[in-house]
């Protein structure tokens, strides 16, 4: 996954999102859960590409925001190494999202209000 997303450089120069284009309602773990799921488990996964790294989703809730939370900076939220990995920043999988796409700022959305369980 993530192979020629539109608007994502591969390169991982650009900035993820600007922050000042989010929205300000919190957000909850179980919301963003499905999102995570879609976008980074098909690797992240037990026999998945990315089975020898130390994010791995089981589709189980507290276990995924349990291996997500290492990957957070709640005070560098743009620069999440979960955002970044996933615009393609030094990650194995290349580029999951573009850098201004829906996922990137619903994440940053959700780190930046106190990444909520």
């Amino acid at each position: 996954a993530g192979a020629g997303v539109d608007g994502a450089s591969g390169d991982g120069s650009a900035a993820v999102v600007k922050e000042d284009a989010m929205p300000n309602t919190a957000l909850s773990f179980a919301e963003l859960h499905p999102l995570l799921l879609d976008g980074c488990r098909e690797c992240h996964r037990e026999g998945g590409q990315a089975a020898n790294t130390n994010l791995i989703y089981n589709g189980t809730i507290s276990s995924d925001l349990a291996a997500t939370l290492p990957y957070v900076n709640r005070n560098d939220a743009a620069n999440s190494r979960l955002l970044t990995k996933a615009t393609g920043r030094n990650h194995g999988g290349g580029a999951v999202w573009a850098p201004a796409s829906t996922p990137v700022a619903t994440v940053l959305n959700w780190i930046q209000h106190g990444t909520q369980p």
